[in-house]
């Protein structure tokens, strides 16, 4: 549901004092006073080779950059290339990619709509170049699971921090999109060894084309309403989040993007049952030992990430009793260096760092 708030007219008597009135009550946004916010656009495969050794430096880069961007990754398939996440939605990927943007080979980035190449050309000079741009627009993006968390609701509003009243405002479009920020495979589900992959893109809720905004006044609000049905099968829904940006069809140009940042989807049970976890020691040649606590009976996974936040192992995913738990691992052929232990229930995470050191 679209639901758009024009600017009214106000008499002249009265404008003075409603201006004095938000003076003094309210600052108006500008696009000084909203951070910007990069969408960084990447085109993969789980069958790519070239993909699979860009992807890990791709991601420590867009890691150290994760507060200031918003990440949507389509993986690609059909004819040789083999990918499950493409065969989820290969109608919207293929639209956007070939599409719209008209590229056909992968791996591919773009930021804010503009085409860079191939991961690698991308360093953090180029990023700040992004972000120096004003922000010409503010995103609210809020989302929630229901109890049975099978369904996402969606809502977005924009609002225009300029006017748009060039002709070519007239293709502005505004898009609402569910990534899962990582999907993990027990094996490679393509030909090119990745069984981790991030930020994948599961549903475009404006379409691939996006949602019409059109001509827009400083301080118009535009709102989008969706209900998304999640399949259990093949998504983990507690790691939905919601991409939201507005770009030009012409100039290919986002003036703004955002991501949904909190830390569970609102639906969930906030209070968790989860105490502290220790893990000792932190510096490990072997062996590793976690300790925590739970208020009630529930189900954890207990897993190991690298620096680069890939999943390494899941030392265990069980039914646990309230209480207090010592676990004890012999770790496998882990290479020196750091890592971290985090155990995740269904609407909470702890996370301890280690260290492993072997001659």
């Amino acid at each position: 549901m679209n639901t758009i708030y024009p600017k009214s007219l106000i008499t002249a008597p009265s404008l003075l004092l409603l201006v004095l009135i938000l003076a003094l009550s309210s600052p108006a946004l500008d696009a000084q006073s909203v951070a910007r916010v990069a969408l960084v656009e990447q085109v993969t495969s789980a069958s790519c080779g070239p993909c699979a050794s860009q992807n890990p430096a791709f991601r420590t880069l867009l890691n150290a950059n994760t507060d200031n961007l918003a990440i949507i990754k389509y993986q690609r398939g059909g004819g040789g290339y083999l990918d499950p996440m493409w065969a989820f939605n290969p109608t919207q990927v293929d639209s956007r990619i070939g599409g719209f943007y008209g590229v056909y080979s992968f791996p591919q980035v773009w930021i804010n709509g503009e085409y860079y190449g191939t991961p690698g050309t991308i360093n953090q000079s180029k990023i700040d170049d992004e972000l120096s741009e004003p922000a010409w627009w503010s995103l609210d993006i809020s989302q929630e699971l229901n109890e049975t968390q099978d369904q996402l609701s969606v809502s977005v509003s924009f609002e225009a921090l300029r006017d748009f009243q060039e002709s070519s405002d007239n293709f502005l479009r505004a898009h609402v999109v569910v990534i899962e920020e990582e999907v993990n495979y027990t094996s490679p589900p393509g030909y090119n060894s990745e069984r981790d992959f991030y930020w994948v893109m599961r549903n475009m809720l404006t379409g691939s084309s996006g949602s019409i905004l059109g001509k827009q006044f400083e301080g118009d609000i535009t709102t989008l309403d969706y209900t998304y049905d999640i399949d259990l099968s093949e998504i983990d829904p507690t790691r939905l989040k919601v991409v939201a940006f507005v770009q030009s069809m012409t100039t290919k140009e986002v003036h703004q993007a955002g991501l949904y940042r909190e830390a569970a989807p609102s639906g969930l049970d906030q209070s968790s049952a989860l105490g502290s976890l220790e893990l000792s020691p932190t510096l490990v040649d072997r062996t590793l030992s976690l300790a925590f606590s739970l208020e009630q009976p529930e189900t954890l996974a207990l897993q190991v990430y690298d620096l680069n936040g890939r999943l390494v192992e899941t030392l265990n995913n069980a039914w646990y009793t309230a209480g207090t738990h010592q676990q004890t691992y012999v770790l496998g052929d882990y290479a020196p260096g750091v890592y971290f232990a985090v155990i995740r229930s269904s609407n909470d995470s702890r996370t301890e760092r280690f260290v492993v050191a072997r001659d």
